[in-house]
């Protein structure tokens, strides 16, 4: 039996070795009787292979995956940020543009609160102003136009 095992092996190898005009009419049906054999273990350790492959590969892609999400995540904030950047400098060049074109003394103040009523068509904002900067009547007027008046 051991004999067996060890020459059927060899005798396999030894015709898969030889250069086809070499070939011995021993070697040619060994390689009859060999052939099917081969493509069904090739077939299906490909198979095995193919499928941890890809495995493998799609652990990789979810690697890459996560590292993905967190560039796009990091992006996206970096974006609002720089958004929020650009509006505020659009609107400090409006304001800039704005105290050009006014003739009257005017001061800066920033919104600091808002209070809307659903009842009423009037909205209340605070300013960062104090009593005195601002005095009651005052104009308040912001790049659209005018907005209202201090109370």
């Amino acid at each position: 039996m051991v004999a067996l095992l060890l020459v059927v092996p060899a005798a396999f190898l030894r015709s898969n070795l030889k250069s086809p005009e070499r070939l011995s009419t021993l070697d040619r049906a060994i390689l009859a009787i060999s052939a099917p054999l081969q493509g069904g273990v090739s077939w299906v350790i490909d198979g095995v292979g193919g499928v941890w492959n890809r495995y493998v590969w799609l652990v990789a892609v979810e690697k890459d995956n996560a590292e993905l999400r967190a560039d796009n995540d990091r992006l996206r904030r970096e974006l609002g940020k720089a958004s929020r950047a650009a509006a505020e400098t659009m609107e400090l060049e409006q304001l800039v543009e704005l105290r050009a074109r006014v003739p009257a003394d005017t001061m800066g103040a920033r919104v600091v609160a808002t209070g809307m009523s659903p009842t009423f068509r009037v909205s209340r904002i605070t300013l960062d102003r104090g009593d005195g900067e601002v005095r009651p009547g005052m104009p308040v007027i912001a790049s659209e136009g005018v907005v209202g008046r201090i109370q």
